[in-house]
Formats: structure tokens, sequence, C-alpha cells
């Protein structure tokens, strides 16, 4: 995935992109190509994750493959960038604690749970902004 991403997320920047297109083309168009395959493998062999949902979700609504192949390509390109960083931030934070990390290897401490507290502590989504209403 992360050839893909690394070569798609050129689209974002105009000067980059003018001399590399078709290679943001070829890379973009490996990815849906391998989203479509793996949305047709989940609705032939259903798995408890976001993939089969999507697919499922697709195929109830009438969306084309091209639809549903590019929802779950949107999920990998953006969550890729967001999953690598986040997973340098927790190594980071937790090379910074050895007791923790000691903690967690021990199994005296759940892995989830610190997960959450380092998302909380150092997240990578620092721009998500939220408004409430009353």
């Amino acid at each position: 995935f992360r050839r893909w991403a690394n070569t798609i997320g050129l689209g974002f920047s105009p000067l980059l992109l003018v001399g590399r297109i078709g290679e943001v083309d070829a890379a973009l168009a490996e990815l849906l190509e391998y989203t479509s395959a793996l949305a047709a493998r989940r609705l032939d062999d259903p798995q408890d994750d976001l993939v089969t949902r999507i697919a499922q979700a697709g195929r109830d609504a009438g969306w084309t493959t091209q639809e549903v192949s590019g929802s779950i390509a949107g999920f990998v390109f953006a969550g890729h960038g967001t999953t690598k960083n986040q997973l340098g931030w927790t190594v980071a934070v937790l090379s910074e604690q050895p007791r923790i990390w000691d903690a967690v290897a021990a199994g005296e401490l759940a892995v989830a749970d610190v997960i959450e507290e380092v998302l909380r502590f150092r997240s990578t989504a620092t721009s998500v902004g939220r408004r409430a209403s009353t």
C-alpha cells in the first residue's frame, strides 16, 4: 500500500503531478483493481471487517463496482498514512515509558487501553474539530 499511497499522494501537489501524472494514474488504477477484487472476494467469503460491510452495503444499495472499489480505495489511501504515523508515535511514546512497555509485554496492561491513551496523548489527527450543539 505504501507505494500506491505515496504515488497517489503526488496528485495533491500540482508541481510534482505535472511530470508524474502517468505514475499517479497507474497507481490509482492498480489500487482500484486491487480493491475491486478484494470486494468481490468479501462478497463471496464475508469477513467481520469494514471491506465486507462496504461491499455488502454497496451491493444492497445498487452501487456500481467502481463506486464500491472507490470507497474502499479511499479508506486504504486515507488510512495508510494515518496508521503508519500513529504506529510511529506509539513506539516513540512507549520508548519514553519503558515500564509501560514492559507492563504491556507482561500482560499487566491491556494493549487496547494503552493504544487509546496514546491516541489521546499523541494523536496524528490533531486538526479534527467538533462542534456540539444543544
